[in-house]
Parts: C-alpha cells; structure tokens; sequence
C-alpha cells in the first residue's frame, strides 16, 4: 500500500537511500497494471528515481520477474535514454555504476556461479520497448495500448 511505502522512504536516508523489492512479471497484463501503479506510486511518494528492472527464472511460471530500485536522491550520472542505436554507447545507460569493479570481483570470486556475471547485471534493466513504453509514460490506456 500507500502507506507501507511511505513508511519505508520515511525511514531511508535522504541522500542514497535505495529501496529495492520484487515487483511481478510484466508477462501478467494484470501484474503489468500493478507495475506501473507502483512506479507512479513510488514517485509521488518522492523517490527521485524508480527504475523497473527483470531477470529470468526458469522455475518461475512465466520465466521471468521484475524488481524495482527507488533511489531518494536523483543522481545526474544516472540513466541517459536512449532513444535509437545512435544515441546510446556501450552501456551507456548506467554509468553510475563502476563495471570494471563489478567486473574484477566477479573474476576474484573464489568460486563461480552457475548463473550471475556482469553482462546479466547491466541487462537487466534492458527491457522490451513495449514495457518500458508502458510502465515510464503517462496517459497510456492500459486496455488498449498491449
């Protein structure tokens, strides 16, 4: 609810706090509603950045799930959008983060994982134009724009 997450931006810092929860499968047009529901939520409530991210899960019944990670504070190196191949670079769109890091610790691992590396980390929040339309526009008629 409303209040639940108000409650839990209450409690994180002003600057840097993250909340981050699974947040349904947007191959469900039901759960597809709800998803765009939170992230207009989210951002009322005042979180300055909400982004809907996806991974795959072979055992889950549609194969994948969606996650969402609010931030409390706009970061300004965050996202860049892209709208076709010429304006987006190498993964571009989270240079915030330092992949080389990700990366070298990933390669310093004891072990290994069976799943995780750092190509499935940076494409997570790649998602199919058609959700990213759907979830980060306004005015879109939910009925009839699937």
């Amino acid at each position: 609810t409303n209040s639940h997450l108000k409650t839990m931006h209450d409690l994180l810092k002003p600057e840097k706090g993250i909340l981050l929860f699974q947040a349904e499968t947007y191959n469900i047009p039901s759960n597809l509603d709800e998803i765009k529901k939170w992230r207009t939520d989210l951002s009322e409530i005042g979180f300055e950045k909400v982004r809907y991210g996806s991974i795959s899960i072979g055992t889950y019944p549609t194969g994948q799930i969606g996650f969402y990670i609010a931030h409390t504070e706009e970061d300004p190196n965050d996202e860049k959008v892209c709208k076709d191949e010429s304006t987006c670079d190498d993964f571009g769109m989270m240079d915030w983060l330092d992949w080389s890091a990700i990366s070298q610790y990933f390669n310093d691992m004891p072990g290994k994982t069976k799943y995780y590396h750092p190509r499935i980390h940076r494409s997570s929040f790649d998602l199919p134009l058609w959700v990213e339309e759907f979830i980060f526009s306004d005015g879109v008629d939910t009925e009839t724009d699937r």
